[in-house]
């Protein structure tokens, strides 16, 4: 029974020793800068970023966890200052102005404590213009824990998402004073199926916008010739990757079920009734990427497991042809799970 034991507890370590040679091969260097132009004077850009105080308006986590609990040291723009969160979902950290530069740069270092403790440094860097706006740039770049280095490199494209709907958020809170991006998670819930006409296309992510406005205008004439009532549209998305350059999806009209149409280009489909994590999005349709977050966050937060190979979907309930202010523009999104 002891050579048993032996044997087991030798394989285990050599089993580990493997682990921690690959480990040790990867590279676990992160390095993310994201860019955008502001239509502002860059007094008022860099005052902005540099004050703390100003940060949970446009922060790109806060907005799926608006009740973390917040806290700034000081004043919150000076050397040393600091800012503090902890939550459920954002987890926990502390991000401190290391160096500021009047107008040009400011420098950070964020440390995570939770969900894993990890950190990393942060630049700010602004570039003023002759036409009086601003080039924001923001990026962060350091080194993922040892055990954690394989992933590195998934781990790249997700934060500059995040860093991508900040600078979103941000540009529009310095140009307006506000975001129209407020958050609601309804969670685990039964989605009830149906039927739609549907139009599909594949375009490159940065393009979606123009291709999107593309087949919604083909689908409100098809509905418009065959007499189609809606109150609602749909995007069904196919082989959702947030690494990929390219998005394949269907947008579509929910139709009645017997309904069919021979018109070249369009396809009858059906949402399946079936158990979802629903997020809903108060505001512009560019902030679609904060819902989606909040949505895989929460799963991750409550253990759950999406089915695998199943489409993601939003239904857009308010037509912004009859409502032109986008912050009255309600969205839906869903993400099956098993």
């Amino acid at each position: 029974m002891k050579k048993v034991i032996v044997i087991f507890f030798a394989i285990i370590g050599l089993i580990a020793a493997g682990l921690l040679i690959w480990l040790a091969t990867l590279d676990g260097k992160i390095e993310v800068e994201k860019t955008i132009t502001v239509n502002s004077p860059v007094e008022s850009a860099y005052k902005t970023v540099a004050d703390f105080n100003s940060w949970p308006q446009w922060s790109p986590w806060l907005c799926m966890e608006p009740n973390a609990k917040i806290s700034v040291s000081n004043e919150g723009t000076k050397q040393g200052d600091i800012y503090t969160w902890n939550g459920e979902l954002v987890g926990a950290g502390e991000i401190e102005h290391t160096s500021l530069e009047m107008n040009k740069s400011i420098n950070q270092e964020i440390r995570f404590s939770k969900p894993f403790e990890s950190s990393y440094k942060v630049f700010w860097n602004f570039e003023a213009s002759t036409d009086s706006t601003t080039k924001i740039t923001w990026g962060m770049n350091g080194e993922m824990p040892f055990l954690l280095r394989f992933t590195a490199k998934f781990m790249e494209p997700i934060i500059g998402m995040d860093y991508d709907r900040g600078l979103k958020m941000l540009k529009e809170f310095i140009e307006t004073g506000k975001v129209n991006s407020e958050i609601e998670i309804v969670g685990l819930t039964a989605f009830n199926g149906f039927s739609y006409v549907g139009k599909t296309a594949t375009c490159p992510m940065n393009e979606i916008s123009t291709s999107m406005s593309e087949t919604f205008k083909s689908l409100e004439e098809l509905c418009s010739k065959d007499s189609l009532s809606y109150n609602k549209a749909l995007t069904v998305y196919h082989n959702f990757d947030f690494t990929s350059t390219e998005c394949n999806y269907t947008s579509g009209m929910p139709v009645p079920e017997n309904y069919t149409t021979g018109d070249e280009g369009f396809n009858i489909g059906k949402l399946e009734t079936t158990k979802v994590v629903k997020v809903i999005l108060k505001g512009n349709y560019e902030h679609l990427g904060n819902a989606w977050s909040a949505a895989y966050a929460y799963i991750n937060h409550k253990g759950l497991k999406p089915i695998k190979g199943a489409d993601l979907f939003e239904l857009y309930l308010t037509n912004p042809n009859e409502e032109p202010d986008p912050s009255k523009w309600i969205t839906e999104v869903y993400i099956p799970v098993e």
